[in-house]
């Protein structure tokens, strides 16, 4: 992180406070955001695709992972074990 007594020039300092600042207006969508797009946008595809990422992450991410080439599948799908260090995919090799 940025430390003003690092020896930081004006210059690195301004890049890293535009990337904060760009990353800050970064947003994830909602289901509310979803709704209030209406059909300006969003297909009713994304729309069932993200209801069933939602409801049944682990058989959505499966059925994701099997449209990739993988050297080596995975044991399970989902590890949720270490919250919040989830682990997707887990042992698997691309």
């Amino acid at each position: 992180m940025y430390q003003a007594d690092e020896g930081i020039t004006g210059l690195q300092k301004n890049k890293f406070e535009s990337s904060i600042s760009e990353l800050k207006k970064k947003t994830f969508v909602t289901a509310a955001d979803i709704e209030s797009y209406g059909d300006s946008g969003v297909t009713k595809e994304y729309v069932l695709a993200h209801r069933r990422s939602l409801e049944d992450p682990e058989g959505f991410w499966a059925e994701v992972g099997h449209e990739l080439v993988w050297t080596k599948p995975w044991d399970r799908v989902l590890d949720n074990t270490n919250p919040p260090f989830t682990k997707w995919q887990v042992y698997a090799v691309i």
